[in-house]
């Protein structure tokens, strides 16, 4: 699956089963919409600072956002929350 698409091309990656299915069933919260990140931005396991660190995404990565809480934003596929004040929203 393609999980993040940089300006040197898609960031590839495995998304488990349960993932996908939770995505599909449950992220249909908001319209989509893309962001860039404006500098390395960590990814976070919930939306919460106080949450684990999945990685560190690059400046300059497009994402797409399908769901938001409380100034976090979920990418695509479940992967995980990013910090929306941190990147450029693009509704």
């Amino acid at each position: 699956y393609i999980v993040a698409r940089a300006a040197t091309g898609p960031i590839l990656g495995e998304v488990s089963e349960s993932s996908l299915k939770n995505a599909l069933e449950n992220d249909a919260v908001i319209k989509p919409y893309a962001i860039k990140t404006l500098a390395s931005t960590p990814l976070y396991q919930s939306a919460s600072r106080n949450s684990g660190i999945i990685e560190r995404l690059p400046a300059g990565l497009l994402l797409t956002i399908v769901n938001e809480k409380g100034g976090f934003g979920k990418i695509r596929m479940g992967a995980g929350w990013i910090d929306l004040a941190k990147v450029k929203k693009f509704k």
